[in-house]
C-alpha cells in the first residue's frame, strides 16, 4: 500500500531522528510489542531488537510481549494489553 510504502522509505530518516535523541533514564517506559515470528535477520526480528534496544536505554524501563497477536497488538491482544498499561501505571504510584 501507499502509506506503507511511504513508512518504509522514511524508516532511516526516523532511525537516524531517534538515535540523535537524548534518553531520560529517569522516566518510567513501558514498551509493548506483538511476539516476532521473523527469522533472524527478518524486519520483524530487527523490530522486536530495537523495541528491546529502547526500553534498555530506560532505568527501570519494562519491556512485555504479548502472547499473540499482529500489528495492532492492542487490538488483537485487548485485555493483555489493558492489563499490562494498568499494572504499569499502579507501580509508579
Amino acid at each position: 500500500p501507499k502509506g506503507a510504502r511511504a513508512e518504509v522509505a522514511a524508516l532511516e530518516n526516523t532511525i537516524s531522528q531517534v538515535a540523535t535523541q537524548p534518553r531520560r533514564s529517569e522516566e518510567p517506559v513501558l514498551v509493548l510489542s506483538r511476539p516476532s515470528r521473523g527469522a533472524a535477520g527478518s524486519f520483524a526480528a530487527l523490530w522486536t531488537a530495537a523495541q528491546a534496544d529502547l526500553a534498555a536505554g530506560y532505568a527501570g524501563s519494562r519491556h512485555l510481549t504479548a502472547p499473540a497477536g499482529g500489528h495492532y497488538v492492542h487490538r488483537d491482544q485487548r485485555d493483555w494489553f489493558v492489563a499490562s498499561v494498568r499494572g504499569f501505571v499502579a507501580s509508579l504510584d
